[in-house]
């Protein structure tokens, strides 16, 4: 996600904040709702124009307005990391307030439950820094899902290992991995963790994703309502990403570009003997070893390495496979060594 430019959020301040949020003009002292900035610690209630907090300027203080972004804009831009990037479809938001000198936090909630309903949690925290421009996000959190690996700025590469805690409808979490980008962010993998669904309790897991062509990006672990299936509070990690390794394949598909594209094919019922590891030996042997008209046999020697024989029984080559995108009965496999004995 890049920073959301100040003319942008202008326009959405006044259409999507509901909380009490005043549109007039406001001090860069201040919070949304009039009151003074604060440095109170996040929480899983709503804040509203009616319960202003008080400030406390030990641990913060309140930036002198030197024509940078105002609080207004980081509710603003908040409000629409939350829509766009984490998918919630009507967030609504709560004041800011001041956590440091240039980095302050915003409530998010859903508008609305079953039945129209209007709602004033689950509570999403946004936490922003202000930068000469405009306001970055740092990332989220909700009490309910609790990421501890990885962590915030780390490294990684795919399939990433992640691990916390959650309670969530039916334990699940929605884990989806991003990368930056002007506009919406680009989705490079997806999957599910499970939790807990009546008392928090662990997950780990481990998501696949294509090779990024970008350096930063995000881990977003997402609860979706009972009531409607949306998006109804997430916790955002960002990430670094490492370089993506050579490709191991050396037949047909020879880059991870492709081998993605052919996942996704075989996903949607396109070459299913694609995830059979004999099947793709078999068909490299009757193209490259055997092109003839003798059928060649093979055998497997592990789940890696197959022996591909005439049909007389005559050892030609040793062919090693491995499956790049993702492990298991559903994974492509691709060629990755043959040594010829023949």
């Amino acid at each position: 996600m890049r920073p959301v430019r100040s003319a942008f959020i202008a326009l959405l301040v006044g259409g999507i904040i509901a909380t009490g949020c005043s549109a007039g003009n406001h001090s860069d002292h201040a919070t949304t709702n009039g009151g003074p900035a604060t440095t109170t610690a996040p929480r899983d209630h709503p804040v509203t124009s009616a319960t202003p907090t008080a400030p406390d300027t030990s641990t913060a203080t309140q930036p002198a307005n030197h024509d940078r972004p105002s609080t207004t804009e980081a509710v603003a831009t908040a409000v629409a990391y939350m829509h766009r990037e984490v998918g919630m479809r009507d967030p609504v938001a709560g004041p800011f307030r001041w956590t440091g000198p240039t980095t302050g936090q915003v409530d998010v909630h859903p508008r609305f439950g079953a039945g129209q309903q209007p709602l004033t949690s689950p509570i999403t925290v946004v936490s922003l820094q202000r930068l000469t421009k405009v306001w970055y996000v740092l990332g989220t959190q909700t009490s309910t899902i609790r990421v501890t690996q990885p962590q915030p700025s780390a490294r990684i590469a795919s399939p990433v290992r992640v691990a916390g805690r959650a309670l969530a409808f039916e334990g699940t979490v929605q884990v989806r991995v991003t990368q930056d980008r002007y506009g919406k962010d680009i989705l490079l993998g997806s999957g599910i963790v499970t939790g807990g669904g009546d008392v928090p309790r662990p997950f780990q897991g481990q998501i696949s994703f294509r090779p990024p062509t970008g350096t930063t990006g995000s881990i977003i672990f997402a609860e979706l309502s009972a009531a409607n299936g949306e998006v109804s509070r997430a916790t955002v990690i960002r990430v670094r990403f490492s370089p993506a390794p050579r490709f191991p394949g050396i037949w047909e598909i020879r880059t991870w570009e492709a081998a993605y594209a052919l996942q996704d094919a075989v996903d949607n019922g396109h070459q299913p003997w694609r995830v059979s590891a004999a099947d793709v030996v078999t068909v490299y042997a009757e193209a490259v070893l055997l092109p003839g008209p003798e059928h060649p046999v093979v055998r497997q020697v592990d789940p890696h390495t197959f022996e591909v024989s005439t049909s007389g029984g005559k050892v030609i080559a040793t062919v090693q496979v491995t499956q790049p995108v993702r492990q298991g009965p559903s994974g492509i496999w691709v060629i990755t060594r043959v040594d010829r004995t023949a």
